[in-house]
């Protein structure tokens, strides 16, 4: 092997429809390297479908962790056939690094090298008691069998796979930022034109993705209530199980609406243009919620690109951003009164002009991806190299 143009990358996706999933084949794919995927059916938000061959491998169950289990070890034969035929396999999530890896205990001796890429830390991952500590063993097992682990923020791969695991793993960061040839388009093709909002109209707070939190929904109530005829919401993506947008854009009548679910990137100039406030604020983060103190959405990146303020969660990673930079209000109140009360007193025209002007110093770095690609490139090719050997 000599170059990314001879070497096949195969995916192995728990979902299709997951916008970072497409981000990274197609981001691959116009580096040379040839790339494909299988993938499991499952009721999912369907905001972007990667640029590539996919082959559906299976039915995913969705919650129930044995049943998934189940379901993705009915998939082994077809999975085996597909990674026969490639040079480096792309695993998103451990269930799927797990397929990877025994899928390939049949293949006579062969051990085709597996990046492993992480999003989330389940509950089940950080849990105390047996059912945490087993689940840990063998995220343990996992990891050392994998070429590396690419985490999509710094704490998962320090604190998770570095601490709480004690690997010395090989990892990489590779967090969900925009897309270099997009956010190019978005800043030299006038696409970039932040909403003018008059002395008289309503702040517009835009809550988008996927759609799972009840306590946002609870604020954006009270924030109608306690303070009348201040605020409107501005919803898309793919409402969540046990989440009742239904029900709220009722209650809301004319001061909430609901655009669907959205295709990324096409769909974001519209959203984010449209909007005076991004909501990428957590509920209130327990002392075992470590995803939500390790984890940062799209949100965050995408706000920064069209140059619109945050309303994040104090303990959080974007938090730290949003106070370095100035970017917008973080949030510590529990109660959802108090927190819309705390929203609505800070919500002035000044603070919103200056966070919004600070947008415009946020350095490009923190948002779009620069040398991030070459490095994951490179990596990729030394494990094939190797694995040929």
């Amino acid at each position: 092997m000599s170059g990314s143009d001879q070497m096949r990358i195969l995916a192995v996706l728990p979902v299709l429809g997951q916008p970072r999933h497409a981000k990274r084949l197609d981001t691959l794919k116009s580096m040379d390297f040839h790339t494909s995927a299988i993938a499991f059916r499952r009721e999912f938000h369907s905001g972007r479908l990667p640029d590539c061959d996919v082959q559906i491998i299976g039915q995913a169950e969705q919650g129930n962790y044995l049943h998934r289990l189940l379901s993705v070890m009915r998939a082994l034969p077809k999975a085996r056939a597909a990674i026969a035929k490639a040079d480096v396999i792309y695993a998103f999530g451990p269930d799927m690094a797990l397929l990877s890896i025994v899928s390939q205990f049949s293949l006579g001796g062969l051990r085709k090298p597996v990046f492993m890429e992480i999003g989330d830390v389940v509950p089940l991952q950080v849990a105390g008691g047996l059912k945490g500590y087993l689940f840990r063993l063998v995220d343990r097992w996992l990891a050392r069998r994998c070429s590396c682990v690419v985490t999509t923020t710094p704490k998962f791969l320090s604190e998770y796979y570095h601490r709480w695991l004690g690997t010395d793993v090989a990892g990489l960061v590779l967090e969900n930022k925009v897309e270099t040839s997009f956010g190019n388009i978005v800043r030299d093709g006038g696409l970039r034109r932040p909403r003018k909002r008059g002395p008289r109209d309503r702040v517009r707070i835009g809550y988008f993705g996927l759609l799972g939190c009840p306590w946002a929904l609870e604020v954006f109530e009270q924030l109608s209530r306690r303070h009348p005829g201040r605020f409107e919401f501005l919803l898309a993506g793919l409402p969540w199980t046990g989440v009742d947008v239904d029900g709220f854009l009722r209650r809301m009548g004319d001061q909430a609406s609901y655009r669907g679910q959205f295709k990324s990137p096409n769909d974001l100039p519209d959203m984010y243009n449209d909007i005076d406030l991004v909501w990428a604020c957590y509920p209130p983060i327990g002392p075992r919620d470590f995803n939500l103190r390790w984890a940062r959405p799209n949100r965050f990146y995408e706000a920064c690109m069209f140059g619109v303020p945050l309303l994040s969660r104090l303990g959080s990673c974007d938090a730290v951003d949003v106070e370095r930079f100035g970017i917008g209000l973080t949030i510590e109140q529990v109660d959802a009164g108090e927190t819309a009360d705390w929203i609505s007193a800070n919500l002035t025209d000044a603070n919103l002009a200056r966070w919004r002007d600070a947008m415009c110093d946020v350095p490009i770095e923190v948002f779009q991806y620069t040398s991030e690609f070459r490095v994951l490139a490179e990596r990729l090719l030394a494990a094939a190299h190797e694995s040929h050997r």
